[in-house]
């Protein structure tokens, strides 16, 4: 383990010996937000080649960008909480923030 880790968990020596447990279950919680948040988003950005067709077609654009809209959220809303749920909810992860004796 790097000098670091040991640093950022000495506080577990003054108050609960639990401390290294929550931290690293509440580090878990974090990455499965930050997980959903950057797939969320990384759905809803135009992929580059429909950007450079979108240019020659302005008003379909306007009218499929705007009719198509909600679907595009949910489904990278979809695709984003699956990806959250298989971080949060994968047992090896679970298992290595939660080991060690209590």
């Amino acid at each position: 383990y790097t000098p670091l880790l040991a640093l950022l968990l000495t506080p577990g020596c003054y108050t609960h010996r639990l401390f290294a447990k929550l931290l690293f279950s509440a580090l878990d919680l974090v990455a499965g937000w930050l997980i959903f948040v950057i797939v969320r988003d990384r759905e809803l950005l135009p992929a580059k080649h429909e950007t450079h067709q979108r240019q020659g077609l302005a008003d379909q654009a306007v009218n499929s960008a705007a009719s198509g809209k909600s679907t595009t959220k949910c489904r990278s809303s979809t695709a984003a909480l699956i990806a959250a749920a298989a971080w949060l909810f994968n047992p090896l992860a679970v298992g290595i923030s939660a080991r060690g004796s209590p």
